[in-house]
């Protein structure tokens, strides 16, 4: 584990993040402050990890893009340049790491967010 000061920014808030959601979890569940949440999120409230979370949204985002929900090139007028890049390298590789038969699915929207999460879940 590196220190937080070693950590690219994106690392940093990614962080930042889970301890947001595992907190909000405690308040849900009356989870006592030092026992661990991950079981809890998992299992009673069905929440992604963060970094799982931003998979699931980015696969979202090349389904409708596949679809034609909406352009390829949505909200890029809003990021930096780095971010872009970042998402132009993310795109082909969250989608080609996706198993045929949800890739597949793509045209139902339900069907694919239930087998894209199941996928999800089953790599944690």
């Amino acid at each position: 584990f590196s220190p937080p000061h070693s950590q690219s920014p994106e690392i940093r808030q990614s962080c930042n993040n889970q301890s947001v959601l595992n907190s909000a979890a405690r308040l849900i569940l009356g989870v006592p402050k030092f026992d661990s949440v991950s079981a809890a999120i998992r299992n009673e409230l069905h929440w992604l990890p963060i970094g799982k979370r931003i998979r699931f949204k980015i696969a979202l985002l090349v389904r409708h893009c596949i679809v034609g929900a909406v352009s390829s090139s949505s909200g890029r007028q809003s990021l930096g340049s780095s971010k872009i890049w970042a998402f132009t390298v993310s795109r082909p590789h969250v989608w080609n790491s996706l198993p045929t038969e949800i890739r597949q699915s793509c045209n139902n929207l339900l069907q694919f967010k239930s087998k894209l999460k199941t996928f999800l879940f089953q790599q944690s």
